[in-house]
C-alpha cells in the first residue's frame, strides 16, 4: 500500500492540510506548536484507527482526517 494523500480538518492543532505525497521522502518540518505532531498523530490514527487525547481542535464540534491509498507498493 502507497500513502497518495491525506486531507486533514479540525484534528488537534491543524485547521486544515492537505499533503500530496508525491516524492518519494516526505520530511515534516516547522517551528514549535506548528502542527507537526498533530499531522503525524492524524496520519497514524487514519492508519491504525488509534485516537489520540483531545483529537477535535479547540472551539470546533467535529474533525476529519483522510487518506487515500494505492494497491502498488
Amino acid at each position: 500500500m502507497k500513502i497518495r494523500s491525506i486531507n486533514i480538518e479540525n484534528f488537534k492543532g491543524i485547521s486544515e492540510l492537505n499533503h500530496d505525497f508525491t516524492k518519494p521522502v516526505t520530511i515534516v518540518t516547522g517551528k514549535v506548536g506548528t502542527g507537526k505532531t498533530s499531522f503525524i498523530q492524524g496520519l497514524k490514527f487514519a492508519l491504525t484507527n488509534e485516537l489520540p487525547d483531545n483529537p477535535i481542535k479547540k472551539g470546533e464540534s467535529s474533525a476529519k482526517v483522510k487518506i487515500e491509498c494505492d494497491d502498488d507498493l
